[in-house]
């Protein structure tokens, strides 16, 4: 992160569980608000994702490696991770996971409430909140000067594992 501030904003949200409209739509409106205070919406589907209208998707294994690989990256170049919970989804969980657990950037959650009030959602979200325009406005905050921010803990200590991560995608 850059001196604690939150530039870049990665969109995790369902995917495949959902219609391309669905998975577009709050995105594109988050991209938009997030604008408006200079910051930047780093969207998933923009770098690579394509939707097949087939329920479910039906990839490859290397298909679905290419995706992952390409989402840790876009996390990686990201200063916060911005989630969307309104739809279950395994990819979601994965990316919010390694924003929080293995990078330690701030996470902004909202969506449905038995997501959010599970154990493995409130032990990897920073800051859960009502829905995108509360999430917003506590990034918004967040960037505020002397603002007390939480400390953000990481489960993944070993400088080694990270270097490795680090050094895969660089």
């Amino acid at each position: 992160m850059n001196n604690n501030k939150i530039l870049t904003v990665y969109l995790a949200g369902a995917i495949e569980s959902i219609s391309k409209d669905e998975a577009t739509d709050w995105r594109n409106l988050a991209i938009k608000r997030l604008a408006l205070m200079r910051l930047i919406g780093v969207c998933p589907i923009i770098h690579g994702i394509e939707f097949n209208n087939e329920k479910p998707f039906t990839r490859t294994i290397e298909q679905a490696r290419d995706i992952f690989e390409t989402d840790l990256d876009l996390i990686m170049r990201c200063d916060a991770i911005l989630v969307n919970f309104e739809h279950h989804s395994v990819g979601t969980s994965q990316e919010l996971f390694f924003a929080t657990q293995v990078l330690g950037i701030p996470s902004f959650v909202y969506g449905d409430d038995k997501i959010l009030s599970s154990s493995f959602t409130q032990s990897t979200t920073t800051f859960r909140c009502d829905d995108m325009v509360d999430a917003i406005l506590h990034i918004k905050d967040y960037n505020a000067p002397n603002i007390s921010r939480p400390k953000q803990y990481s489960y993944i200590s070993n400088r080694n594992v990270l270097e490795r991560i680090n050094s895969r995608w660089s």
